[in-house]
């Protein structure tokens, strides 16, 4: 069975790694060969069982020159990975390839071909949608799985699509462990449906009886625009819920919808800067309900040739971010980039009812979902849009418990946004309870071993690559905490050159450069790492807690000292003999470690209240899908 396992990868380092892997793990004689699958044909003939697969999708320095036997012809690595995989399938595979989002829905014409070959050649049976931020910290981007079998594919004329938003571990950049896990489940309807098609019993399935969103959608339905989408969101609209009591009305038999104009020409002082306020889409928040214009007004004579809305209006962004909802606190014209709804029927819907509604089939892909949201929106497509006509009252009573969720939310949210830790104070209080006059303070330099920073390798970001080594770059460097969703990786002998800038375990990592200037964190990663010019090292002796340096520089006295360090006549920044001079209170290690205890408790109350607000969201969430449920 061993002796079966094959694979290739176009870095002889890499086949290195792999071949010495595979034989600790009791493989004999391993086959992983140093091959290009991309350009070279020499091994076209091969094929597989069983293809499990992560390709790395970045395309390499100079770009691609495939060779001319893929069925679709393409320069994007993921497009011709995906066809590789699929040609080199025996009659009887099966594959499971993690893709990133962009092989979904992306319309340009290698996409639209590829997803036509694999539903139309009886490849593809399921797609799975994964959570951006699935892979943190090595990539934030969104990814799906699709799953390949030719003999299961050919037994049906539907597609199974399945939407996991967690995994058992929150999204962000660490990755801590969550209560909510979606994997089990959406194995459980994966294998019920490879079951009942296997077994010719496709009204067995009862998708809606399903967990994940369980969806079928029919091949000629994938077909009718030649898209061939595969985003499960965009044909959500079109299911019979069976259990649905609520008639549904369009939107333009509830209102008046106009689309936004703005005079011409722009910036004439007989059109704007008057007393009229006009609404931008930069006005609105994600999270308010009500708005008031701030950013623009126009004249008298400029609000006759826009759009002039009413106090209590709903509006909803048409481009820039699309979906976008809320309601005017003032009369205001409104922007070319929105739409109005105007004379709402007030007997049949509440305007706050609508909002909530709408807002929340306001996807984050920005498809066609249940009712509503485009990526472009145009008048014709919103008086389409239906709206389950609920009694006044029961509208009444969502918008209420809504409401309550969201009051619940705009409180941790105040709580995330404002907490910065004091550690002023607990410094000042430390020193008041042991009873001493002042803390020693000493240079930075002094309680040091090394201070260092790397540099941007030669050729900039066209040599970054998608594994490798972690390359740190300032973006990576937040308040506190690091951030790999925006990674980079450099080679591992651009790594063994720059040997100034390698990375330990508990470095403190400063930004040192530009607007980020001051941010600070721990590098808590057991793995290697490199850092660029931007962000310095700072690494500590004994006498020094990594966290409390870290903690110091991001207080108002570190970062007072920071501010009053800079230098540069075009771009701020600090050199190695300021932060060496840069001042800081040294307590004994045991007084830092009490610090850092109480900080760190504080910051486990604020993650409590991120996850407070994830809690809150996926209620809000619900209760709008009791909505369809009747």
């Amino acid at each position: 069975m061993l002796a079966n396992f094959k694979g290739y990868d176009i870095s002889p380092d890499m086949v290195r790694l792999s071949l010495v892997n595979l034989y600790l793990h009791g493989f004999v004689q391993p086959q992983v060969n140093e091959y290009d699958t991309l350009t070279s044909e020499d091994r076209w003939n091969d094929y597989a069982d069983v293809i499990l697969a992560n390709p790395p999708f970045m395309s390499p320095k100079g770009g691609i020159k495939p060779h001319k036997r893929f069925s679709v012809q393409s320069n994007r690595s993921e497009v011709l990975f995906v066809d590789y995989m699929a040609e080199h399938l025996t009659p009887n595979g099966r594959a499971a390839i993690i893709v990133p989002e962009g092989i979904i829905f992306q319309s340009a014409g290698a996409y639209k071909q590829l997803r036509k070959y694999l539903v139309e050649q009886n490849y593809l049976w399921a797609v799975v949608s994964l959570p951006a931020g699935v892979f943190n910290p090595y990539a934030g981007v969104k990814t799906s799985i699709l799953f390949l079998d030719r003999t299961l594919a050919k037994k049906t004329d539907q597609i199974l699509f399945v939407k996991i938003e967690a995994d058992g571990f929150d999204l962000g950049a660490q990755r801590r462990q969550a209560d909510k896990n979606d994997l089990p489940n959406a194995l459980n309807v994966l294998a019920d449906w490879q079951r009942i098609v296997r077994n010719g019993k496709l009204d067995d399935f009862e998708p809606q009886k399903q967990p994940c969103d369980a969806l079928l959608v029919n091949i000629n339905r994938l077909a009718e625009s030649e898209e061939y989408n595969l985003s499960g969101e965009r044909y959500r609209e079109v299911i019979s819920r069976k259990h649905h009591k609520w008639e549904k009305i369009s939107l333009n038999d509830l209102c008046e919808i106009v689309r936004g104009s703005s005079p011409r020409p722009q910036g004439n002082p007989k059109y704007f800067g008057g007393n009229v306020p006009r609404l931008m889409v930069a006005d609105v928040t994600r999270d308010g309900m009500y708005v008031t214009p701030k950013i623009d007004t126009l004249t008298e004579e400029g609000a006759k040739q826009s759009r002039p809305m009413k106090k209590g209006d709903l509006v909803m962004a048409v481009s820039g971010q699309p979906g976008l909802c809320a309601i005017l606190n003032v009369d205001a014209c409104i922007h070319d980039g929105f739409a109005g709804f105007r004379n709402l029927d007030k007997s049949k819907i509440s305007t706050e009812f609508l909002y909530h509604y709408l807002t929340s089939q306001r996807k984050a892909n920005n498809s066609q979902s249940v009712g509503a949201i485009f990526l472009n929106l145009n008048t014709d497509q919103l008086r389409k849009i239906e709206i389950p006509l609920l009694p006044l009252e029961i509208q009444s009573q969502i918008v209420d418990e809504i409401e309550g969720c969201q009051r619940i939310i705009d409180g941790a949210r105040q709580v995330v946004d404002s907490w910065k830790p004091n550690l002023e104070l607990e410094i000042e209080e430390e020193r008041k309870s042991v009873g001493v006059e002042a803390w020693e303070e000493t240079k930075l330099g002094n309680a040091l071993n090394f201070v260092g920073s790397g540099v941007t390798p030669l050729g900039g970001k066209e040599t970054y690559l998608s594994e490798g080594i972690l390359f740190i770059r300032s973006q990576n460097v937040l308040w506190g905490e690091c951030d790999f969703s925006d990674v980079a990786y450099i080679s591992q002998e651009v790594h063994d050159e720059m040997t100034r800038s390698k990375v330990q375990k508990y470095d403190v990592l400063l930004n040192i450069t530009g607007a980020s200037i001051g941010r600070s964190a721990v590098y808590a990663e057991d793995k290697e790492a490199n850092v660029n010019q931007h962000v310095t090292i700072l690494r500590c002796k004994e006498n020094l807690a990594p966290s409390f340096l870290m903690y110091y520089l991001i207080s108002k006295p570190g970062q007072y000292q920071i501010g009053s360090m800079q230098s540069g006549a075009s771009r701020q920044a600090l050199n190695y003999q300021q932060i060496r001079n840069f001042k800081i209170p040294l307590p004994p290690l045991d007084v830092q470690c009490a610090i850092i205890k109480r900080i760190e408790a504080e910051r486990d109350m604020v993650e409590s209240n991120r996850r407070l607000i994830e809690i809150y969201e996926s209620k809000i969430k619900k209760v709008i899908e009791r909505v369809w449920e009747g």
